[in-house]
């Protein structure tokens, strides 16, 4: 039985308007009392939140930063099998391996997109370097899944729901100190709107993983600048 709960605006801003730009059915509260659930490095269990798991440091203030260190810390893809299309199609497989070169190009969009929309901030100011008033936000990508499967001798085409998933690790951390502040985690599925059925094509499949990549990173800039009140 977990303990008494009370609420937490700040977390709320974080989880709601920052990372999932969904609400969640009660307001975010964080847990309390003896059996309050907590990390090893001191943060707190949050629940009725839009993401799957959210932790926080109960005294968190981001009002002393006014910088912000993003950093891609890595990206992390699931295990697959390379193997032929007609084998896939017999196999029903549904992840599928990435070339070194794929995964060359896709690293490199997410740090385009993400240095891209934290470049917008209405309330911290991009920087490169640590500092007393530098925020440092470390995100991970994990579990990175491609949906796509490897194209068919012949002109053979290929009709997918959704290109691929990945799982997204974000944590804050005071730049100088490396304290921890906060951690949450969300999954999201790269998928045509509507939930379609789409021919799969090169361009149209790294517009969608850059749509969705645009809206997590423009979520947590939004939420980082919800978060401060000054």
């Amino acid at each position: 039985m977990l303990g008494k709960r009370t609420r937490f605006g700040t977390v709320a801003l974080l989880v709601v308007a920052g990372l999932t730009g969904a609400c969640a059915s009660s307001p975010p509260s964080i847990q309390t009392g003896p059996d309050a659930e907590t990390t090893f490095d001191g943060l707190v269990r949050v629940d009725n939140t839009s993401m799957s798991k959210v932790w926080v440091r109960p005294d968190i203030d981001l009002n002393s930063y006014t910088k912000v260190l993003p950093m891609v810390a890595e990206i992390q893809y699931m295990s697959a099998k390379e193997t032929s299309n007609a084998i896939a199609r017999r196999s029903g497989q549904t992840n599928f391996a990435l070339t070194d070169q794929e995964k060359e190009r896709f690293a490199t969009v997410v740090d385009e997109i993400f240095l891209a929309e934290f470049a917008k901030s209405q309330k911290f100011q991009l920087t490169d370097k640590p500092g007393n008033d530098v925020l440092m936000v470390k995100m991970e990508l994990i579990d990175v899944a491609s949906r796509i499967p490897p194209e068919g001798i012949g002109r053979e085409e290929i009709y997918v729901r959704t290109i691929g998933e990945a799982g997204l690790v974000v944590q804050l951390y005071d730049s100088e100190s490396k304290q921890i502040l906060a951690r949450a985690a969300d999954r999201r599925e790269f998928s045509f709107p509507g939930d379609q059925i789409q021919r799969s094509t090169p361009g149209l499949n790294k517009s969608q993983v850059k749509r969705g990549l645009e809206t997590w990173a423009r979520l947590m800039v939004e939420g980082l600048d919800s978060l401060k009140t000054n």
